[in-house]
Formats: structure tokens, sequence, C-alpha cells
């Protein structure tokens, strides 16, 4: 079952219906959406919502949580691990553009391997991102993310794999 995260300046909270404001908007931004394949349709955000709520209810397959400032304790985003083939995941966020360049990506994908990796036990944790997203290119590489071999720069993204020995050699259970 899916349970909250605390980082230094961050609360990852399950989603729960009240936060259906945050992620309509965020789902329905074309500035935000541009990036990660466009603005979804009310329809499409609606049943992204609901399904969402459902997958947290269940054992692992999609969890979802809300990005909150501890200090603020505001809602900045949302971010998510969805189940793959075998025992992997892809990672992912979303943040308003106003929580853009603080680092908060960063931290809450941090926390979401470490979540992936030493709770789910996750084998690896991949991402996909647009070839014209150049921040989510840096932020994946800072993270450790390696282009998996033979796919690194397709005509639509790159895509990026970590596995839990990569993990385990690069952050330590209590860096995070």
């Amino acid at each position: 079952m899916i349970t909250s995260i605390e980082t230094e300046r961050l609360n990852l909270v399950p989603l729960v219906p009240s936060d259906r404001y945050l992620y309509y908007h965020l789902y329905q931004d074309r500035y935000l959406t541009r990036h990660i394949g466009g603005m979804l349709s009310y329809k499409a955000v609606q049943k992204a919502f609901e399904l969402s709520l459902e997958y947290n209810k269940q054992t692992f397959s999609r969890y979802t949580w809300t990005i909150q400032s501890k200090e603020q304790n505001i809602k900045q985003g949302i971010c998510a691990l969805v189940s793959g083939k075998s025992n992997n995941a892809d990672i992912g966020t979303i943040l308003c553009q106003e929580s853009h360049g603080q680092g908060l990506a960063t931290e809450s994908l941090k926390a979401l391997m470490k979540y992936g990796f030493d709770c789910i036990r996750l084998e690896e944790i991949c991402g996909f991102s647009l070839l014209q997203n150049i921040q989510s290119k840096k932020l994946m590489t800072s993270l450790g993310f390696l282009c998996k071999t033979g796919i690194e720069s397709q005509e639509e993204g790159y895509y990026w794999s970590m596995s839990d020995m990569m993990w385990g050699k690069n952050y330590s259970k209590n860096s995070i």
C-alpha cells in the first residue's frame, strides 16, 4: 500500500480526491504539458485521475503522490511510479510553473527512487523525456540515470534507466 514520503523540504502525500483541481490544472496546462506529450482533454484527465486514485489503493502497480512544500504547506506538483514489465517502474513528475527552478523535481524523484528500490524492491526505474525537454535530460543525467543503449536519441526522445545496482553504488541508504 502506498505511504507518504518525507524529504528535507517536501512531503510526498498519496493522491486523494481533494487533489482533483491540482491534477486537472497540471495536465490541462498547455505550457506545462508541452514536453510530456501535450495537454490532455478534460475526459482524459478525469479518467487518469480516477485511475490514479484507484491504483493508490492497491498493491503496487501505479502510485501517485502530490508534492507539498513543508515550509508553506502548498501543493506544488505530482509525481508517480508506474509499474512496467517484470520488476521495474517508470518515474515521472510535473510541477506547477511557479515551482520550477527550485530543485523540487530532483528532490521528489530521489525520494521516489529510494522508495522504489528500498521499499518496493524494484530492479530498475526508467524514464522518458522528449528531445526538446532539455531540463528533463539534465535532471535525469544529474540523478545518475543512463540513456538506454541503442535507443539514446530516437526521433521522439530519450529513454532513461537506473538499476538497483547503480542505485546502491550511487546512493547510500541514508543519503536521501
